[in-house]
């Protein structure tokens, strides 16, 4: 058996690295009790007051560089899941998923502070997984796992780097996207590569109806990756496809509707909360 696969076997500690976002919420709610107990901390990255900047910072420059429709699509995202969790009763908030499976949570406007960085050296954990997570991890931080770190991104690396891939893709008429398993290095989105499992995204109308196809393919993959079914040694990205995109503009948007695709519809909202 080939090393990489060996030593996965000696995963037993987790660190869970996200945001408390509606799509890190569907992932860990799909996970299994074998899954929970690995997971010794979720890390949430605080997001209104770290370099983010407050809440209305944060909805004013939205809404200046990318309009009103992505502001009420990261408000869906990011806020008001958490109200309809309440009332639709399906998933539990990642809080409440927290208290019930009796896993720690810390926040963090800063994943390298020196507090941080002491209470994980004293876990002593396996792997750092990344997952929907804003902020950069230093050496000093993403060495400290035996098997290191590693990042899980919605969308095929190297080719569509950054932190909203699905809209990239799908506004040049892509008809797949993939999750990218890679190992965290000094940058965002360029270690190697540990896996890459593409996904069919057949004529969607909206981002987020796609984003539900990705994402629901993410505690499938971590699960493989806890059970020792993907290789740590990874291959090296190609620089020659290597693309990074922001998040979009207004005139991005713009663009992107005249090809009929929208950021989200009635139906997806639905969907999330009513399944």
């Amino acid at each position: 058996m080939k090393e990489g696969l060996e030593v996965t076997r000696g995963i037993k500690s987790v660190i869970f690295c996200t945001m408390d976002s509606l799509y890190s919420t569907l992932i860990l709610n799909n996970l299994s009790d074998e899954e929970y107990q690995k997971i010794k901390l979720i890390v949430l990255s605080d997001r209104y007051s770290g370099r983010h900047g407050s809440f209305l910072n944060q909805l004013f420059h939205n809404f200046h560089r990318s309009g009103l429709n992505f502001v009420i699509y990261l408000s869906y995202v990011f806020v008001i899941h958490k109200v309809l969790c309440f009332f639709s009763g399906r998933f539990l908030t990642i809080r409440q998923l927290a208290l019930s499976k009796k896993i720690p949570i810390l926040e963090t406007a800063d994943v390298n502070s020196e507090l941080l960085t002491t209470q994980l050296i004293k876990l002593a954990p396996d792997l750092i997984v990344s997952c929907y997570f804003d902020q950069l991890f230093k050496k000093s931080l993403y060495s400290i796992p035996r098997f290191g770190t590693i990042n899980i991104h919605p969308g095929p690396l190297p080719n569509y780097r950054g932190p909203f891939p699905t809209f990239w893709l799908l506004s040049r008429g892509e008809k797949s996207s993939a999750v990218t398993v890679h190992r965290v290095d000094d940058s965002f989105d360029t270690g190697d590569i540990l896996y890459l499992e593409n996904v069919s995204l057949p004529n969607l109308p909206t981002v987020l109806s796609a984003d539900r196809i990705i994402l629901f393919k993410i505690p499938v993959i971590i699960k493989k990756l806890l059970n020792n079914e993907i290789n740590l040694t990874g291959s090296v990205q190609e620089p020659h496809k290597a693309k990074y995109y922001s998040f979009p503009s207004k005139n991005d948007i713009r663009n992107a509707r005249r090809t009929n695709l929208k950021l989200f519809n009635l139906k997806d909202l639905v969907y999330f909360t009513k399944q």
